[in-house]
């Protein structure tokens, strides 16, 4: 309780001091107080508690949705401000973050490749931080050019539990258009036919391998295709077969 009174006292505080200049003028916009609130945050927020931070950043996400914060400069602001909220010591706040940022749809992409990158260029990388981050991508399944790219370099990672993680954020594009899709299918086949053909041998480091990617790989090939796919095999099979056709879907005839 008494946490969560020191939350609600900071954000308040936070507040007041963003609106006090408003004293005895016209009423702020709603884009002036999420302005506003965004340059205290930046302001203060080395200063706020972990539970703060998230709390500010919560409120963030809530103005930049907010369909009467429509000024360029203040969305700006807001998308600033969160991503100070991305450099700090504590991981729980990052990983916060991460997962919170899946509302702000592609804008997310500028907040989450960047700690998703540097996160997994850390000697020992933080699940909870490189999994919410990939977790959001795989919602909001941006076409960014980038982000396919760092997903796609994911499944050459020698960690075979982030290689998992890649290809169940791939699985995510289901809905993709046809060419995304496409690309991302043949990148996961690429990637693990080999494993699978090992595996299928007895290579004991590609079984291993296998037990612990296999159902992810089977399940984004499946959806990435339209088509239930058993395994690697059975999808090359199937995508020599339709890799030179369209694969969006036909338009319905009126």
């Amino acid at each position: 309780m008494t946490r969560l009174i020191g939350t609600t006292i900071v954000i308040l505080l936070l507040t007041f001091v963003a609106s006090s200049v408003w004293a005895e003028e016209e009423a702020p916009s709603v884009d002036e107080q999420a302005e506003d609130f965004a340059k205290q945050f930046k302001k203060e927020y080395k200063k706020m508690t972990a539970a703060d931070q998230m709390e500010a950043v919560d409120k963030l996400i809530g103005y930049f949705n907010n369909d009467q914060v429509t000024d360029k400069g203040a969305r700006k602001s807001i998308l600033d401000a969160i991503s100070k909220a991305t450099i700090v010591k504590d991981n729980t706040v990052v990983a916060h973050v991460m997962k919170k940022s899946e509302a702000l749809g592609e804008e997310a992409v500028r907040i989450v490749l960047p700690v998703l990158n540097r996160e997994l260029a850390q000697k020992v990388p933080d699940e909870s931080v490189y999994g919410a981050a990939l977790g959001t991508l795989g919602k909001i399944r941006s076409e960014n050019k980038l982000v396919i790219k760092a997903l796609t370099k994911l499944l050459k990672d020698k960690d075979d539990s982030i290689v998992g993680l890649a290809t169940r954020t791939i699985a995510g594009y289901a809905d993709a258009p046809g060419s995304v899709r496409k690309e991302l299918f043949e990148e996961v086949l690429k990637a693990t036919e080999g494993v699978y053909s090992g595996a299928q041998s007895q290579n004991q480091t590609l079984e291993r391998k296998w037990n612990i990617i296999g159902d992810d790989v089977k399940d984004a090939l499946s959806k990435l295709s339209g088509t239930k796919l058993s395994d690697p095999a059975a999808a090359r099979k199937w995508f020599n077969d339709n890799k030179k056709k369209s694969w969006d879907p036909e338009p319905k005839k009126e």
